[in-house]
């Protein structure tokens, strides 16, 4: 609720600001239709198993690099005014003046945001040029100026800024250019930011509120998805779609609408459960409130998160899965599962359960990473699961294992996301009941998973 009632204030201000300074729900969100018609691409590096993206802010421009974060509605940045324990390793220039910029206009309101990793901001909410991966110009576009960065302890950041890409309410996003409303008012005649737009969008190409995420090359011996942190060219975010970079069948899937229970739909959907697929015998079915036996009792959500290289599931189903795996530790402080590093090889794929008739399997390589340097005591355990325990009993954090794996279309006008495989070929996507795609197969090496190198290690809070 927290959530709900910053960002409430935050779009009522903007609706006081909005007669004269056109300020609008569009301002936050990062449209095809603002950079022309070619096909931009953002390229996405991976730091600890983080999708991370280069961009600027302001005039002149100011360098960041952000975690690309689809849970976050918010796009921010380190300010120069913020001292907490979060920012104080941040050299001066890295971090956001907004004084220096021309173009900057603040907004008379300042903020609170928790995110699911345990980050907490205090952001003022400001107007100005953001332009992605140096090409690619946003004149106007709302961003947050922190002065106030926490983190939990252990928590090792591996960006001073993020990007977001989702999270906001699907009645603040009424892109429906034939309706043309403004913001509501309740009986008593004040504005009611709880629904609408802030103005009328104009009227937009077909699939032009889409965007995607996936891999640009084919093959997998070379795909580790790792550092060098200014290692490009593998993975992107395309501001549209494209059909090059999926093979087969693309399956929309409906985001949920149970705000009660939600919050924001976006990115989220109905799942049935997970199971561990072992050849040659019955899938090992794990559902929700400890339901092992009913596939089509649809109990909980999957929720697609770009800023986690977990798999968060519900605690008693992090701890059946992984001990099917052959787990034998979990650390008390990250809750992250110790495996044999012959689990990456030997372990059952990983399935997701749509709940609308379409499944997601994803290899070991791509959910069992190995330690690049062994915590003391697991020497015999070299690897990690990163299915680890989450923070309710209906929740499924789709994070890196599956963010990585399969190619993403994201649409906030249709409400859906698309899922597709990745002309990598590291997972499968096929209807429930049905045949996997032709091309699927496991990862040729190793290689293919996300095994942090010794400067970029996993954050320690899962």
């Amino acid at each position: 609720m927290e959530h709900l009632f910053s960002f409430i204030l935050l779009l009522f201000t903007l609706f006081l600001w909005h007669t004269t300074n056109a300020v609008s729900i569009q301002d936050f969100l990062f449209s095809p239709s603002d950079v022309g018609d070619a096909l931009p691409r953002i390229p996405l590096d991976f730091l600890g198993g983080i999708a991370v993206a280069h961009f600027s802010v302001g005039t002149p421009p100011q360098n960041f690099t952000g975690i690309f974060d689809t849970a976050s509605p918010f796009t921010w940045m380190m300010s120069t005014e913020c001292t907490t324990d979060g920012c104080a390793n941040v050299p001066v220039k890295d971090k956001f003046n907004h004084s220096a910029s021309s173009t900057n206009i603040q907004l008379p309101v300042q903020l609170d945001w928790d995110y699911p990793d345990g980050t907490h901001i205090t952001f003022t909410p400001e107007l100005d040029t953001v332009t992605l991966a140096d090409t690619i110009p946003f004149p106007r576009h709302v961003v947050g100026d922190a002065s106030k960065v926490t983190y939990p302890a252990g928590y090792v950041p591996v960006a001073n800024a993020r990007i977001g890409a989702g999270g906001y309410r699907d009645d603040l996003l009424d892109l429906d250019p034939t309706k043309g409303k403004g913001v509501p008012s309740s009986p008593n005649g004040v504005p009611s930011p709880g629904a609408g737009t802030m103005k009328p969008p104009l009227r937009r190409a077909a699939s032009d509120d889409h965007f995607s995420t996936g891999r640009l090359m084919s093959g997998s011996g070379g795909f580790r998805k790792r550092g060098p942190p200014n290692a490009v060219g593998e993975f992107a975010w395309v501001l549209g779609s494209d059909r090059d970079m999926y093979t087969g069948e693309l399956y929309p899937l409906d985001l949920t609408h149970n705000l009660e229970k939600d919050g924001s739909p976006f990115w989220k959907v109905p799942l049935k459960g997970l199971s561990l697929s072992h050849s040659h015998s019955k899938e090992q079915f794990f559902g929700f409130n400890n339901n092992v036996d009913n596939e089509n009792e649809d109990n909980g959500i999957g929720s697609v998160v770009s800023s986690t290289p977990y798999l968060r599931v519900p605690p008693a189903m992090a701890d059946a899965i992984n001990k099917a795996l052959g787990a034998t530790e979990k650390d008390p402080n990250t809750g992250v599962y110790t495996l044999h590093c012959d689990a990456r090889h030997n372990a059952p794929w990983l399935i997701v359960h749509f709940s609308q008739d379409v499944d997601a399997k994803i290899p070991p390589q791509q959910y069992i990473n190995q330690y690049e340097h062994v915590p003391a005591g697991k020497h015999a355990q070299g690897c990690f699961s990163t299915i680890v325990p989450g923070n309710d009993d209906r929740t499924v954090t789709l994070g890196g294992p599956f963010f990585r794996s399969f190619y993403i279309e994201y649409s906030f006008l249709e409400q859906k996301i698309f899922v597709a495989e990745s002309i990598a070929h590291t997972g499968a996507i096929y209807p429930s009941k049905g045949e996997e795609g032709s091309h699927s197969q496991y990862p040729s090496s190793p290689a293919a998973a996300d095994t942090p190198t010794s400067d970029q290690q996993l954050p320690a809070q899962p």
